[in-house]
């Protein structure tokens, strides 16, 4: 065999062994059991990473707002870090950011937009269960900073 006949031989058996692995592994992800929560928490995510993704195509140069999944207890929640000048950084200027969060009305459709099939009495518990932190970093000392969070029922 010429050397032309052998490289056209390994080049097709090992292209041609490539779609199984993905087929493979592809199979076995859609075998792995998720619960309804990992799902829920997995679309969270993905809203998450989608917010920063906007923020930084912003374009703007300045500290801009960072958002992060976080779990505290039995709760599951967004933390939205911005940058403020020290003076601003106290909890009563924290809390004071929520009433631009409750203006966006959204705070009774997250739990229907994480789990569409859980029922409209489940979705008001997990109003309870689902919170909000902000957390305000002073633009000066980046280790100056105050957090406030409320669930999406207090919002």
């Amino acid at each position: 065999m010429n050397k032309i006949t052998i490289f056209a031989l390994t080049a097709f058996f090992t292209f041609s062994s490539v779609p199984t692995v993905h087929a493979n592994v592809l199979n076995e992800l859609k075998s792995t059991p998720l619960s309804a929560y990992d799902a829920g928490k997995n679309q969270l995510k993905s809203l998450v990473t989608a917010f920063n993704i906007a923020v930084k195509l912003d374009g703007k140069k300045r500290e801009t707002l960072k958002f992060t999944v976080i779990e505290k207890e039995s709760l599951l929640g967004v933390d939205i870090q911005g940058f403020e000048r020290a003076k601003n950084v106290t909890e009563k200027y924290c809390l004071e950011q929520f009433g631009k969060l409750s203006s966006l009305g959204i705070s009774s459709e997250v739990p229907q937009i994480l789990w569409p099939s859980v029922s409209g009495e489940d979705s008001l518990k997990l109003q309870k269960e689902l919170f909000v932190q902000v957390t305000i970093v002073a633009k000066e000392n980046h280790n100056f900073k105050v957090s406030c969070s409320k669930t999406l029922a207090e919002i």
